[in-house]
């Protein structure tokens, strides 16, 4: 009776193992397109992140050469005004003279602190670009690894399936009925763990402290005993 308790315990144990990892099969294969889709957006995000700071460099250096051409004309202008002014007649054309000159001399100065602005600026945006590249490509080296795991992952457990789903049949039919019954019925309402570890003196599954005379039962092994809470199967994990 003991030699029979134990091997139908054991055989229950391992049916409940083999059910948990094709649900743990079926779950990432259910999940993985999720995951990559989430990726994906990611990726799509990082994309519009680089395409705006180099949108961003573009409009700073387009900036900058408007400037650079503004000095090279101002400072004609600037050559030009300094030329006439030895040619100048009147005081009164003189002075007027000279306002130009400093208004020319003024622009240049603006101009060229909006070049050097500029080239702050460039720098910055630059750096965001490099930072936004590298997010992108990290984000997209993961997804293609994520994708070629999910893949080999897929063809993979469609084998691992098929081996544990014959060593299921294989268990189902060494299993006595009754105790496959019980087993699956308690399966049903229980999330598929019909099973419970006893751990320090407790049902793993509701956490219950078992009576010292149940505990020893379980220990001794000599029949199938289940939790006087929860109703779950017990056994020795040791």
């Amino acid at each position: 009776m003991e030699v029979e308790a134990s091997t139908v315990l054991n055989s229950l144990i391992r049916l409940q193992d083999i059910e948990s990892e094709l649900r743990r099969i079926d779950r990432k294969v259910r999940e993985a397109p999720e995951e990559i889709e989430k990726l994906k957006a990611q990726m799509e995000d990082e994309r519009k992140i680089v395409r705006v700071a180099e949108d961003s460099i573009s409009r700073s250096m387009a900036r900058r050469k408007q400037l650079e051409k503004d000095v090279e004309e101002a400072k004609l202008r600037l050559s030009n005004l300094k030329t006439r002014l030895m040619e100048v007649k009147t005081n009164t054309e003189y002075q007027a003279m000279l306002h130009d000159i400093e208004f020319a001399e003024h622009t240049i100065t603006e101009k060229e602190d909006g070049i050097l602005e500029e080239m702050l600026n460039s720098d910055q945006l630059n750096e965001q670009l490099r930072e936004a590249q590298k997010e992108y490509a990290q984000i997209e080296s993961q997804l293609k690894a994520q994708q070629s795991e999910l893949q080999v992952f897929v063809e993979q457990s469609k084998i691992k399936r098929n081996e544990l789903i014959a060593e299921m049949g294989a268990l189902e039919r060494e299993i006595p009925p009754e105790f496959l019954d019980r087993y699956r019925r308690i399966a049903a309402v229980r999330n598929g763990k019909a099973l419970a570890p006893v751990i320090d003196n407790c049902c793993h599954g509701c956490h219950v402290r078992l009576r010292p005379q149940l505990y020893a039962e379980i220990i001794a092994g000599r029949d199938i005993i289940l939790c006087e809470n929860c109703n779950r199967i017990l056994y020795n994990p040791a």
